[in-house]
């Protein structure tokens, strides 16, 4: 009979491998961006459910929407135009009540565009009010990667 962590472990390990393949293929199987954009491949490892996809277009100071049906999450990616030192993105997930935090209980995580997979954890609980201690409980992984800006 299998233990429990070992079960538990072989499940995360095939959601992981399961994910990464997906988002391999939607960057393998990208067009460019248009002029003055992006695109962004995405992943969710969410509360026992996965979903992947691809954003062809999306367009600078405007926010790009993905639409989770699968996990019940709706991001929000606002990203300012490219500079030649750092590239960061304003990110909002939105779910069930009691979710979607960063690792500081803030509602917005800001992240800084560095080549390659992005893994952002997102956390249930509540969000921090001024300086109090929040420690929150993971609720899922998002996997971001953007390519093509222009």
């Amino acid at each position: 009979m299998v233990s429990e962590p070992a079960q538990f472990t072989e499940h995360l390990v095939g959601s992981i491998r399961s994910i990464c393949t997906s988002l391999a293929f939607f960057l393998l199987s990208s067009s460019g961006a248009s002029a003055g954009g992006y695109s962004v491949a995405y992943a969710i490892d969410a509360n026992g459910k996965s979903d992947t996809g691809k954003i062809e277009i999306c367009n600078y100071d405007k926010a790009c929407e993905i639409e989770s049906a699968n996990s019940g999450l709706s991001i929000s990616l606002l990203l300012s135009r490219p500079s030649p030192d750092h590239n960061w993105v304003d990110l909002r997930v939105k779910g069930a009540p009691g979710c979607c935090y960063s690792a500081d209980a803030s509602k917005v995580i800001y992240l800084e565009i560095k080549p390659g997979l992005l893994r952002v954890p997102i956390y249930e609980g509540k969000e921090r009010r001024v300086n109090e201690f929040v420690q929150n409980k993971l609720f899922g992984v998002l996997y971001l990667e953007f390519s093509n800006p222009r």
